[in-house]
């Protein structure tokens, strides 16, 4: 479970530093799928019903929504672990991620 991730990243310090890269993908991944559906339905209906000032506000809840869940939270514990020699690693990872991310908080994660 997430929760479990959570708790293993916190007790894990610097042995989480080799599984990072991987762990960070997983996560920024899963944020998409995590996120309240609804959130997703109010976007995409969003700009029609209340303008361009209403879909901004609502993106910046949607990311603030999915920095504070779980997944976020290991998130932050694999920033905190994050060494120069993972960084090759998990820049394509990243890339890769950005171009082909599918979701608001997958992106922004």
């Amino acid at each position: 479970s997430l929760k479990l991730l959570v708790r293993l990243s916190r007790h894990a310090g610097a042995h989480l530093a080799p599984h990072v890269p991987a762990l960070a993908e997983a996560l920024l991944r899963s944020l998409a799928e995590l996120e309240d559906p609804t959130l997703s339905y109010y976007q995409l209906h969003a700009e029609r019903l209340g303008g361009a000032q209403t879909s901004e506000a609502l993106d910046s809840i949607r990311a603030a929504a999915s920095a504070l869940g779980p997944a976020g939270e290991a998130l932050e514990l694999c920033i905190a672990q994050l060494t120069a020699e993972a960084m090759p690693v998990l820049a394509p990872r990243l890339v890769e991620l950005l171009r082909s991310g599918v979701g608001l908080p997958t992106r922004v994660g």
